[in-house]
């Protein structure tokens, strides 16, 4: 899945749903996952640069493993640590099934 595909996300508990959000962390911004831990595991998380010159932007990658049965929500905040104000938000409903 990626940014702008918000909405329902299904997967099996122990199988894994991939999302790639677009991001530039040269800008103080990153996307930062909120979830809850007893129904998802971040199984993997990094950044996939670009074009191949200084300052391009490029996508973060999130790799979530499906832990228990149930629904919940999936944020992720797109946020710099030094900026007030409200952030860009995704947010989608992960259903685990058996």
């Amino acid at each position: 899945m990626s940014a702008g595909d918000e909405g329902a996300i299904s997967v099996r508990r122990g199988e894994r749903v991939v999302l790639d959000l677009d991001s530039n962390p040269t800008t103080g911004y990153r996307w930062e996952a909120e979830f809850d831990p007893a129904l998802l595991r971040l199984a993997e998380h990094r950044y996939v640069p670009g074009a191949d010159r200084p300052g391009a932007g490029g996508r973060q990658h999130f790799e979530f493993e499906g832990l228990a049965v149930g629904a919940g929500a999936l944020r992720f905040v797109y946020r710099s640590s030094w900026r007030a104000g409200t952030p860009r938000q995704q947010e989608y409903t992960v259903t685990v099934e058996p």
